[in-house]
Protein backbone atom coordinates (compact mmCIF):
# COMPACT_ATOMS: atom_id res chain seq x y z
CA UNK A 1 0.00 0.00 0.00
CA UNK A 2 2.71 2.40 0.90
CA UNK A 3 4.24 2.25 -2.93
CA UNK A 4 0.75 3.16 -4.15
CA UNK A 5 0.48 6.08 -1.57
CA UNK A 6 3.73 7.34 -2.80
CA UNK A 7 2.73 7.02 -6.44
CA UNK A 8 -0.35 9.06 -6.05
CA UNK A 9 1.50 11.77 -4.08
CA UNK A 10 4.05 12.14 -6.58
CA UNK A 11 1.54 11.85 -9.43
CA UNK A 12 1.20 15.80 -10.73
CA UNK A 13 -2.31 14.92 -11.79
CA UNK A 14 -3.25 13.61 -8.71
CA UNK A 15 -6.02 16.43 -6.95
CA UNK A 16 -4.78 18.50 -4.31
CA UNK A 17 -7.68 17.77 -2.05
CA UNK A 18 -6.70 14.13 -2.40
CA UNK A 19 -3.18 14.88 -1.23
CA UNK A 20 -4.70 16.76 1.66
CA UNK A 21 -6.70 13.62 2.70
CA UNK A 22 -3.96 11.56 2.63
CA UNK A 23 -1.82 13.77 4.61
CA UNK A 24 -4.47 14.19 7.64
CA UNK A 25 -5.16 10.35 7.47
CA UNK A 26 -2.04 8.38 7.04
CA UNK A 27 -0.09 7.17 9.65
CA UNK A 28 3.11 6.54 7.53
CA UNK A 29 5.56 9.93 8.84
CA UNK A 30 7.62 8.76 5.58
CA UNK A 31 4.63 9.79 3.66
CA UNK A 32 3.86 12.80 5.51
CA UNK A 33 8.03 13.61 4.31
CA UNK A 34 6.95 13.18 0.95
CA UNK A 35 4.04 15.57 0.84
CA UNK A 36 5.46 17.94 2.91
CA UNK A 37 9.18 17.86 0.18
CA UNK A 38 6.59 19.09 -2.50
CA UNK A 39 6.85 22.92 -2.04
CA UNK A 40 4.76 23.58 -5.44
CA UNK A 41 1.69 21.97 -4.35
CA UNK A 42 1.71 23.62 -0.52
CA UNK A 43 1.94 27.29 -1.79
CA UNK A 44 -1.17 25.93 -4.30
CA UNK A 45 -3.15 24.62 -1.86
CA UNK A 46 -2.56 25.58 1.76
CA UNK A 47 -5.01 22.91 3.91
CA UNK A 48 -2.23 20.21 2.96
CA UNK A 49 -0.34 22.17 4.89
CA UNK A 50 -3.21 22.35 7.99
CA UNK A 51 -3.58 18.63 7.36
CA UNK A 52 0.20 17.90 8.03
CA UNK A 53 0.23 19.80 10.90
CA UNK A 54 -2.71 18.40 12.35
CA UNK A 55 -1.34 14.60 11.56
CA UNK A 56 0.67 13.61 15.27
CA UNK A 57 2.27 10.66 13.19
CA UNK A 58 4.18 14.05 11.23
CA UNK A 59 7.75 13.57 11.61
CA UNK A 60 10.62 16.65 11.65
CA UNK A 61 10.83 16.55 8.30
CA UNK A 62 7.53 17.38 7.83
CA UNK A 63 7.05 20.14 10.87
CA UNK A 64 9.94 21.93 8.87
CA UNK A 65 9.05 21.73 5.29
CA UNK A 66 5.90 23.32 5.45
CA UNK A 67 7.67 26.42 7.50
CA UNK A 68 9.30 28.12 3.81
CA UNK A 69 6.22 28.27 2.23
CA UNK A 70 4.37 29.88 4.87
CA UNK A 71 6.56 32.21 5.69
CA UNK A 72 6.93 33.39 2.00
CA UNK A 73 3.73 33.76 1.41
Amino acid sequence: MHAIHEAVILNNKTPDEAVANLASSTSDSSLLDLIAANQQRLVRFPEIIEAILANSDRSGDANGAHAKPTRIF
